[in-house]
């Protein structure tokens, strides 16, 4: 007996060593291999700077070589130049350097549509609408909004000074020197109640490391205001941490229960994601709203949720990114990021799209007798237009609901709003309704304030865009030749409502935007009706 343990002992360590030194030569190949691609990469980079007809730009070319190489690997592998990744970074954190304005060039002159809340612009006095004539000095007019912001950001404690006109009707000018400082980046950007009602809508435009605190500080206070109800808004959102999404899902959920599961080349990578605690409000009933580039951390969202039976889900289906990625800084300032794993949620399901286009997607018929004829018209429809041919695989909910996989998280209600005509999406794009609202706001600010004070739900749910309003709004973009009557009367109602949300933007940032904006918004909408037969769509089988 102890002749046979000795041999087994024996030849589990002959067997340990020869695939440890199988694995050390594989890795001794692929350096050399590293090494010599490294080298050749040098190599043409010298003879390129040598002999080139022109001068070559050694770091943009290596960004983009690098760009290249990393998205070979998959979409999700990304290389940052610099500037890149201490944007992503800002965004990330929740804070950035500089003054906290975003300009845009409106009618050749940059104007200040934003202004962060408690940023350095806010306490300076700043406002939406004034005009950037000089920045440190240098004429501002006819400026590209890109070269402008490198003029204004800088390193916290330095200073910019602007010149600024904020009544087009008078030439009194003001001068502000700001000490640039840091301000927050929130990635919860609107929060309330609907008038009248217990339902509450948040806006979360992505998941950064303040995420979680910002959700539960919204969820506190709507609570407090009455909610009983919410409605939270993806579309758009790419994502973020994961760590934050996972904190957040845990608010709807019992401690002990699955979250999702993640599977990477190494062990280190292979984790189920457990409840920790007991969430506060699991009996909150929900809508998540999701579109075509809700990615990532959105989809994990959305996607548990409806796993659970938790919200329903109403949009168009998610953009497909189910895997993680981690972030690696370089020397230089620049970053990268790549592929580590990928992920599934409770019920098994992949969130992943196929990466080959050849792997096309339809309907199994079965699956028509069980979610309805019309759910299955929209997405015979949608798997049309991506020329689909594979059958989706189907997965089911805690409750027995009927779930589609195959990449993407698929809504339960279909919905989105109408395609605009050319006329608005111009008129947004050249920032035209802006400048008429500047322009009525510059006449009619005081008396709206004295109206509505700071109650942007009362100004929601009562101020009208008149006929008269139209007709000088219509007047205005003749005079910037931007005008074509017969898209005008088919998006009438449209522009009707943009201009009051757009005014309402103006006053009380995008509070009063989403709150006006509601109205036209069809998924919201549709996410409110859901509510009256809430049960009955969650949990029919």
């Amino acid at each position: 007996m102890k002749k046979n343990i000795s041999r087994i002992i024996i030849l589990s360590t002959i067997l340990f060593f020869s695939i440890y030194y199988a694995h050390s030569q594989t890795d001794s190949v692929a350096q050399l291999q590293i090494n010599y691609e490294a080298n050749k990469f040098k190599y043409i980079l010298e003879i390129a700077n040598q002999n080139y007809i022109d001068s070559i730009n050694i770091q943009k070319i290596s960004d983009n070589a690098f760009k290249k190489l990393l998205n070979s690997l998959d979409p999700q592998s990304v290389y940052y130049s610099k500037e890149e990744y201490e944007t992503l970074q800002s965004q990330n954190k929740g804070e950035a350097e500089g003054i906290g304005v975003d300009i845009v060039p409106l009618h050749d002159t940059l104007s200040i549509i934003y202004i962060a809340k408690d940023s350095p612009a806010d306490s300076a006095g700043l406002k939406p609408g004034d005009k950037v004539l000089f920045i440190n000095g240098t004429h501002a007019i006819g400026m590209a909004a890109n070269d402008a912001n490198e003029l204004i950001k800088g390193e916290a404690g330095t200073f910019v000074n602007l010149i600024i006109k904020r009544d087009p009707s008078s030439s009194v000018l003001n001068e502000y020197k700001i000490r640039r400082g840091e301000y927050n980046i929130p990635s919860l950007t609107a929060s309330f109640l609907f008038k009248n009602t217990d339902i509450a809508y948040i806006l979360l435009n992505r998941f950064s490391q303040k995420s979680d605190s910002e959700f539960a500080f919204a969820l506190k206070t709507l609570q407090k205001e009455g909610m009983k109800r919410a409605i939270i808004d993806l579309r758009g959102n790419p994502g973020g941490f994961l760590d934050q999404v996972l904190e957040m899902l845990e608010n709807f959920f019992p401690k002990g229960t699955k979250l999702l599961e993640m599977d990477g080349r190494h062990s280190q990578f292979d984790t189920t994601y457990i409840t920790n605690k007991n969430g506060e409000y699991q009996n909150l009933e929900m809508c998540v709203l999701i579109d075509r580039n809700s990615a990532s951390a959105s989809e994990i969202f959305a996607g548990v949720l409806q796993d659970y039976d938790k919200a329903i889900i109403i949009g168009e289906r998610s953009f497909g990114k189910g895997t993680m990625q981690r972030i690696w800084k370089l020397n230089d300032g620049s970053g990268f990021r790549i592929t580590l794993a990928k992920y599934k949620t409770p019920s098994g399901r992949s969130i992943q799209k196929p990466m080959d286009s050849s792997d096309k997607q339809m309907i199994d018929p079965a699956l028509s007798l069980q979610i309805g004829e019309g759910t299955s018209k929209n997405l015979e429809e949608m798997l049309k237009a991506m020329d689909g041919k594979t059958q989706l695989p189907v997965f089911q909910s805690k409750a027995g609901r009927t779930i589609l996989g195959g990449g993407g998280v698929f809504p339960d209600i279909f919905s989105k709003n109408d395609t605009l005509t050319l006329l608005t999406r111009v008129s947004i794009q050249k920032g035209i309704f802006l400048e008429y609202v500047y322009l009525f706001l510059n006449n009619e600010k005081e008396n709206i304030m004295k109206n509505y004070k700071n109650d942007y739900r009362k100004f929601g749910e009562e101020f009208n865009v008149t006929d008269q309003m139209l007709d000088n709004y219509q007047k205005y973009s003749i005079s910037r030749n931007i005008w074509n009557e017969a898209y005008f009367e088919k998006d009438k109602n449209y522009i009707r409502n943009y201009l009051k949300s757009l005014i309402a933007y103006t006053l009380w940032d995008n509070n009063g935007l989403r709150y006006c904006f509601a109205k036209n918004d069809e998924p919201i909408q549709v996410a409110r009706d859901s509510f009256l037969n809430y049960k009955n769509i969650l949990f029919k089988k």
